[in-house]
């Protein structure tokens, strides 16, 4: 699900960004004014006016109000360390004041590093304290790994004015991967909405706004599929139609009960959830060469009337301390308001199989209640108050009517 705090590998690139350009304009205008015998003067105003340790290698003036800088470093001043490179930058003022009007940048290629969560505190609300409109466009931005780069990524911030917030909108339509990322910025406060859609080249999940306490199960992972999301402070609302994501091997643990696969495939039909909380979810589950947790199995026989079969059973005994090993995990999952779906295309309705052979069927109950899905896998939670806090979690996420 996606859902929690900020903390956000693709939004902690995109507030980089956004500091980013306004960075390496007061570079170039503050660098510009000097001489460089006072270039230590002049790099010393530009980190303290940026709260960033900025480096640059050479500077020309090709006309005036043009400033021309290369070998550009932004690095982080309380670790030091590299938070983006600039190989080349074109800035110019198209009009106003030089302390004041509307600046253009191109940039060549741009790296940035995957920002952590202090970088992403520290610096993108500094922005509300800028007062001129830039636009720019890039060549090239990559983040992290030469895979992970777009191409003819466009800029804009417009500051605060009067009753709006500043405003800083990113887009990209010439790579494979097309988005929009719409930033609206108060003190002490960051609106995100953000449009995207990949082509045919997959986008690595740790690129995706998923809650940090899944980023273990999805290292490696990828998705392809249209996405809608908005961050609103701790508020998480969005939606995705016809996602896929491909898990390769992972696991994930939630109370007693784990799942281990070698490979997995999650084709999202529909994904919805409003502040924090699942709407409505239709997808189709495929797992290969996996473990469940004995407390899994069981919790899918007892809650979710998963029916075992005999050969089940007789694995059930024979290996009483080990995990079931499955060959094919493979479902129709869907859950709403009015309770959970589980189905499957199997001949013979199985959900999990073993060399073709069916371990455990899928219900032949239409429709379960939600809090039977929350008892299958932390079955002594106490209904209207979880005592375990994985548990509340579930039940915060899962569209519980309030009568339930």
């Amino acid at each position: 699900m996606l859902r929690e705090k900020t903390q956000r590998r693709l939004f902690r690139v995109l507030f980089t960004l956004g500091c980013l350009v306004p960075t390496l304009l007061v570079s170039a205008w503050a660098v510009a004014r000097y001489t460089p015998i006072y270039k230590m003067i002049a790099l010393s105003v530009i980190n303290e006016a940026t709260g960033l340790q900025v480096t640059c290698q050479q500077l020309e003036t090709p006309r005036p109000n043009e400033y021309k800088l290369t070998a550009v470093e932004i690095l982080d001043p309380v670790t030091e360390r590299l938070l983006a490179k600039v190989d080349r930058l074109l800035v110019r003022q198209t009009e106003g004041q030089q302390s004041s009007g509307q600046w253009e940048a191109i940039v060549g290629e741009a790296w940035i590093a995957q920002p952590t969560q202090s970088t992403e505190e520290r610096f993108p609300l500094r922005l509300t304290d800028y007062h001129e409109i830039v636009r720019c466009s890039f060549e090239s931005i990559t983040v992290d790994d030469p895979g992970n780069t777009w191409r003819g990524v466009q800029l804009e911030f417009s500051p605060a004015l009067e009753e709006e917030p500043a405003k800083l909108i990113v887009t990209s339509s010439e790579s494979d991967t097309r988005f929009k990322v719409v930033q609206q910025l108060v003190k002490h406060s960051v609106k995100t909405d953000v449009q995207l859609e990949t082509g045919t080249q997959p986008l690595p999940l740790d690129l995706l706004p998923l809650g940090d306490e899944y980023q273990t199960s999805i290292m490696g992972g990828s998705f392809t599929g249209y996405a809608e999301l908005s961050f609103d402070g701790k508020k998480n609302t969005g939606m995705i139609q016809q996602g896929h994501i491909r898990l390769s091997e992972g696991n994930y643990s939630f109370g007693n009960d784990s799942i281990e696969w070698n490979s997995a495939d999650i084709e999202i039909a529909k994904l919805r959830w409003f502040n924090n909380k699942i709407i409505h979810f239709q997808a189709s589950i495929s797992a290969d060469d996996g473990l469940l947790s004995r407390n899994t199995i069981w919790g899918l026989n007892q809650h979710l009337q998963c029916i075992p079969t005999d050969q089940l059973n007789s694995i059930w005994e024979v290996n009483l301390d080990k995990p079931i090993s499955y060959e094919k995990l493979d479902c129709q999952i869907g859950f709403n308001i009015l309770g959970l779906t589980l189905k499957t295309d199997n001949p013979e309705g199985a959900l999990l199989s073993l060399n073709e052979n069916p371990l455990l069927l899928v219900p032949t109950k239409d429709r379960i209640p939600l809090w039977s899905v929350v008892r299958a896998f932390f079955p002594n939670t106490a209904q209207l108050v979880p005592n375990d806090p994985a548990a509340l979690k579930m039940v915060q996420a899962l569209p519980f009517q309030k009568t339930q």
